[in-house]
């Protein structure tokens, strides 16, 4: 076998071992000994020596929503953090982590299972009481209906772009012309059916919901896809689904929602400061002409 081929046949197995060593190298050193220690307790396996906690085969079962009083499930969790034990005993003993990248890839592994388990500890620790639950069943689904609007939105990246179409819509165009006019730079610019009220992120709805059949919003709106212009062809109702059949989701969604918030409070009350010089200079690396290959 040429060393080509080798090298071929090795390439996967490197980079499955660079992704898993990042996850489970999120769990070995460098970590807090508090959190060492709330690994403590009942070791559902050894590795080379090495202990695997049974509260690590418990949270990766969570994770990937298995059933550990089925022995084949069990099995199947014992297999993923044997390979990632293993990885990671690989990892120290190649001296991986000499690798700035290395380090890189597994400092990012271990920052993204921090937030996933501290996402889950916060929805934990967050309580939604039914009050609140049928509270949002009554604002989505108000008089047990719901809201169901046809409209068209044309959206821009500028609101200088929205307003001159705009202008061109009120000196006789029609939104269907202009529409057809701005297809290739507008952002978006297509009909939604049947668009629930639950399903529009709030400016889009408060703006629909003011319109009367045929209308137009008299300024653009800003969402998330841009300055938009919406016409509203259509509005009407349909029976809500029964409390019972949604409850599960309104609550699954207040939890959401009210952890969003608190990381939108986490970022608004942290002092970040961005290095500037660093951003500019990867900036220009990256804007860089690529070296001409030698003829």
């Amino acid at each position: 076998m040429n060393t080509e081929s080798i090298v071929r046949r090795r390439a996967p197995a490197t980079l499955l071992a660079t992704a898993l060593a990042a996850t489970a190298l999120a769990g070995c050193g460098g970590q807090p000994a508090d959190m060492h220690a709330a690994l403590a307790g009942p070791v559902a396996e050894t590795v080379n020596g090495e202990a695997v906690s049974e509260k690590l085969v418990q949270a990766l079962a969570a994770r990937r929503n298995l059933d550990l009083s089925k022995p084949e499930l069990r099995e199947r969790v014992l297999k993923q953090l044997t390979d990632m034990t293993l990885l990671a005993q690989e990892a120290r003993k190649a001296g991986y982590a000499k690798d700035p990248g290395f380090q890189a890839n597994a400092e990012l592994g271990r920052l993204q299972g921090l937030a996933v388990a501290a996402m889950k500890a916060m929805a934990d620790d967050n309580k939604v009481d039914d009050a609140a639950v049928r509270a949002e069943y009554e604002r989505q689904f108000p008089g047990g209906n719901i809201r169901m609007y046809d409209f068209d939105q044309l959206s821009f990246e500028s609101e200088d772009d929205a307003k001159r179409a705009l202008t061109e819509i009120a000196t006789g165009k029609t939104f269907d012309q202009v529409m057809e006019e701005h297809r290739k730079e507008a952002r978006v610019s297509r009909n939604f059916p049947k668009m629930r009220a639950e399903q529009m992120p709030p400016p889009l709805l408060a703006a629909v919901s003011a319109l009367k059949q045929g209308e137009t919003t008299a300024t653009p709106v800003e969402l998330p896809q841009g300055w938009s212009l919406v016409r509203l062809d259509a509005a009407g109702t349909t029976p809500a689904p029964a409390f019972d059949k949604v409850e599960a989701n309104l609550r699954r969604s207040l939890l959401r929602h009210a952890g969003e918030d608190r990381i939108a409070k986490l970022r608004a009350d942290a002092k970040i400061t961005v290095n500037e010089a660093v951003a500019g200079a990867e900036g220009a690396k990256s804007a860089a002409p690529a070296p001409a290959k030698p003829q």
